[in-house]
């Protein structure tokens, strides 16, 4: 996931699924599969499924240290990444935050500000318990 102002490279694949991402860029393939992902600036990755968006702007904040184990870009509020749901989504974001509501396409959940202390760090729990 790139943030707003970095652009992207070409993904290009004779198959590829590319599920629940945000993809800046373009794409070039004879199967592309992006169930629930956003394409940005849109059209190229011709993607199948109908759960799938394009849009001209992603709306996704700076790539900064959001909490988690890498940089991330969180989406800004009205982004068309937000609550593209699907049933499969990972319970936490890559930040290891909680999921809240629908999922969004990408790394970053908007609505996630708790850290889910089971996933985060190997079962361990916060300081100050145990």
């Amino acid at each position: 996931m790139l943030a707003a102002g970095q652009t992207g490279s070409t993904i290009s694949a004779v198959s590829a699924s590319i599920n629940y991402s945000v993809i800046a860029g373009t794409c070039s393939g004879t199967t592309l599969g992006g169930d629930y992902s956003v394409e940005s600036p849109g059209g190229t990755c011709n993607f199948t499924p109908a759960t799938s968006k394009t849009a001209s702007d992603p709306g996704l904040g700076a790539l900064a240290d959001n909490g988690g184990p890498t940089q991330t870009s969180v989406p800004q509020a009205g982004s068309p990444v937000i609550g593209i749901g699907g049933p499969d989504c990972q319970p936490v974001d890559q930040r290891n935050f909680v999921r809240a509501g629908l999922c969004d396409a990408g790394a970053a959940q908007l609505s996630a500000n708790t850290p889910d202390v089971i996933y985060a760090d190997g079962f361990d729990l916060p300081p100050g318990y145990g």
